[in-house]
């Protein structure tokens, strides 16, 4: 866990200035999200409420991703997807696919390693955006998709392409956990002075957030924190939960520059 943590810029008015956010992000792909925070003047508070690690049965992942050749299209759902499969095939083996990325970072995680993600959507990075595109559109009958993903994750992707006739398979290639052992920390944060907004861009960190508890210590204070989540699903799935939330706000897509430029708005347009 890191500290709260703020940089000051040399020039200019800093948007931010010593608003207290909490970036919920897993540890290795929060240091963009933290660097843009605090530069612009916030006190940032890394507490990753998902990590990930391999898949429980790496031998059947290792053979499925050596099988892609029978496939017509590949679809990574994430960059952790492309990740953790680059650590079983070689980029030269995943040249020989036709690729479909689902969010912007995922397409340009691919383009950095030398791979082709040009079927991908151009803003709204979700999977309804994914399935608008004419070359996802075209898919039917005979065709045959893999979907390259974390255990557990969303179903709606496979279900409507199953829906237009297209064969498709599952590629587990690794599983999300909280590292997170009870909420203590962020609540003594609230204690000594009150955070502002709390950033999260997964139905399960949003989950795993209020699923923790402060060593006993009645969770309420959470409903006082600003929410800023990364999509109307996670919104929607907080809603129809048992979970007290207080207010919320939704960021087109959950990509850092998405919820970065919704969280500069929210304090420009109501003065916070």
């Amino acid at each position: 866990m890191s500290a709260l943590s703020s940089s000051a810029s040399s020039s200019g008015e800093l948007p931010l200035k010593d608003k207290r956010v909490v970036v919920t992000r897993p540890l290795h792909q929060s240091d963009n999200l933290k660097d843009k925070l605090a530069t612009a003047g916030a006190k940032v508070l890394s507490f990753p409420l998902l990590e990930i690690v391999s898949a429980q049965d790496p031998a059947r992942v290792r053979a499925s991703l050596q099988n892609l050749d029978h496939f017509d299209l590949v679809i990574f759902v994430s960059a952790n997807a492309v990740e953790q499969s680059l650590n079983i095939l070689s980029v030269d083996d995943l040249s020989r696919q036709k690729i479909a990325a689902v969010g912007k970072k995922t397409a340009q995680y691919l383009f950095e390693k030398g791979l082709d993600a040009s079927i991908s959507p151009k803003s709204l990075f979700n999977s309804e955006s994914l399935l608008a595109l004419p070359e996802i559109k075209k898919l039917g009958q005979g065709d045959k998709v893999a979907i390259v993903r974390g255990e557990g994750g969303r179903d709606y992707l496979k279900e409507q392409l199953e829906a237009q006739g297209v064969k498709v398979e599952y590629i587990n290639v690794y599983r999300r956990r909280c590292p997170q052992s009870s909420l203590d920390e962020l609540c003594l944060a609230n204690q000594q002075q009150a955070l502002d907004i709390i950033m999260l861009t997964s139905v399960q960190s949003a989950t795993n957030l209020f699923d923790l508890q402060s060593g006993g210590v009645d969770n309420a204070w959470l409903s006082k924190v600003t929410l800023l989540v990364g999509s109307e699903r996670i919104k929607s799935k907080l809603l129809s939960s048992q979970y007290k939330t207080g207010k919320m706000l939704v960021a087109d897509d959950p990509s850092d520059k998405t919820m970065f430029e919704r969280l500069l708005n929210w304090v420009n347009d109501e003065g916070v």
